[in-house]
């Protein structure tokens, strides 16, 4: 039984390329470099459905309860208990920091 051919990064990544640009048909490519057509599809799709995190927003909270946490604690002012701020942790509890 042949073992399975495993491919640089640099190969996937041009063999993508390749066939993101549209030039060719998938079926075209994988006859040139000699792979199977569904691994170039595979290939081709990866890069493009991690094309937000590349171009998404600076790190920052999420969703959930980390987004509740920023919000509350970038809202509350500070005035309100004399220059101590409570600051709420991602466990929902209070902590006053100065």
């Amino acid at each position: 039984m042949d073992k399975r051919r495993q491919h640089s990064a640099e190969f996937e990544a041009r063999v993508a390329l390749e066939a993101a640009q549209g030039s060719k048909t998938v079926r075209a490519i994988a006859q040139e470099h000699e792979v199977h057509p569904v691994q170039v599809r595979q290939w081709k799709k990866e890069p493009i459905e991690r094309l937000p995190e590349v171009f998404g927003r600076k790190p920052g909270p999420k969703t959930g309860i980390e987004a509740y946490v920023h919000r509350y604690n970038t809202w509350w002012p500070r005035q309100a208990f004399g220059g101590i701020t409570p600051q709420m942790t991602c466990e929902g509890k209070l902590a006053n920091i100065a």
